[in-house]
């Protein structure tokens, strides 16, 4: 590694870590913690702070790294130079993978006894919120237990775009810039060093009981694990198509879980029927062995029947919403991939 590349990694960290407690500051010097400003302290200096790697990342490669013109955007992730259709599957990877790891996470983590296996009650919920609650000094609740539940799925739906932005602001600095800086020591140092430095810099709300209500290096510790197991994943995801992009979907849809990702689904369905009968109807295409119809499936698992059976499942399993939206996403990411490939068999020259 050159020297100049050490005083950028430098640099970048000096920056990153420097205003990620600057951002944080006000939670400290308020004498309420997380309950700085009525609780929303942290959701909005949180949003802050996630832009600080990406502002770390812009100095130290323009203003110190410096590299040739026209290639700064290939550095940063932002621009891949492989085939788009490398980068959209890896698009897809970034969601369906996050989604896959949680349910798998569920039933490991009950039977570890990591939190109780009481998916319908969600006491380990309850006492993750006790925690908090105990760690910011706050007494009880202002609000129904029951309405904080919902008002988790309500934040889920309206933060399907917007945690992208604070996504990427982190992506750009972690997997962007600093683990391509780090690649010289190595794929698995570059990836490693990366997600423990991810972990560390989230110390100022950690350390305040954010996220596992351990105020302490305990809960410090927890954050860079998981860190490192998360950053392994969207580590490898940067490097095998060179671009940013898929570790910032897979970022926002840790971010958002299970309703974020069931409406998106909709959105890509959505639009793979609408380009496949757009281009059907100007290529003059009618399909009529289900007799004459004014619309008509193509192909996939998720049609009207399955999807009136899941939101009645939602309705009367509301305790099971996260399993059962994760489950019907797959089916509807598979109904668009399934038509994506079927419009390609049929409109190909």
């Amino acid at each position: 590694m050159s020297s100049n590349g050490i005083r950028a990694i430098l640099g970048f960290l000096a920056i990153a870590f420097g205003l990620s407690w600057l951002v944080a500051l006000p939670l400290w010097l308020s004498g309420e913690g997380l309950a700085t400003w009525g609780g929303l302290g942290v959701p909005i200096l949180g949003a802050v702070m996630m832009c600080t790697p990406a502002i770390a990342a812009l100095v130290a490669c323009l203003a110190i790294e410096r590299p040739v013109r026209g290639t700064r955007l290939h550095t940063l992730g932002i621009s891949s130079g492989v085939s788009a259709r490398r980068v959209i599957g890896y698009l897809a990877l970034g969601i369906v993978v996050p989604v896959a790891l949680i349910l798998v996470a569920l039933p490991i983590g009950a039977a570890l006894g990591v939190y109780p296996a009481d998916f319908a009650g969600l006491s380990g919920f309850r006492a993750l919120v006790d925690a908090q609650l105990s760690a910011a000094g706050v007494g009880e609740l202002p609000i129904p237990f029951e309405v904080l539940v919902a008002l988790q799925f309500v934040q889920v739906f309206l933060g399907v775009g917007i945690t992208l932005i604070p996504a990427l602001g982190e992506e750009l600095g972690w997997r962007g810039w600093l683990q391509t800086a780090l690649r010289p020591l190595g794929v698995w140092p570059a990836l490693l060093l990366t997600g423990a430095i991810w972990g560390l810099w989230h110390a100022p709300v950690i350390l305040l009981g954010y996220n596992f209500g351990r105020p302490d290096v305990v809960g410090l510790l927890l954050m860079v694990g998981g860190c490192l197991a998360w950053g392994v994943l969207l580590g490898w995801m940067r490097l095998r198509c060179a671009s940013v992009w898929p570790a910032v979907l897979a970022h926002g849809s840790l971010n958002a879980v299970a309703g974020a990702v069931l409406l998106l689904s909709f959105y890509v369905n959505g639009a793979s029927f609408l380009a496949f009968a757009a281009i059907a109807e100007k290529r003059g295409l009618t399909r009529e062995a289900h007799g004459r119809r004014s619309f008509l499936f193509t192909t996939g698992l998720a049609e009207a029947t399955e999807t009136i059976l899941f939101f009645a499942a939602f309705c009367l399993f509301p305790a099971w919403f996260a399993v059962l939206a994760c489950v019907f996403a797959a089916a509807t990411f598979w109904t668009a991939g399934a038509r994506v490939i079927l419009a390609w068999r049929t409109f190909r020259p």
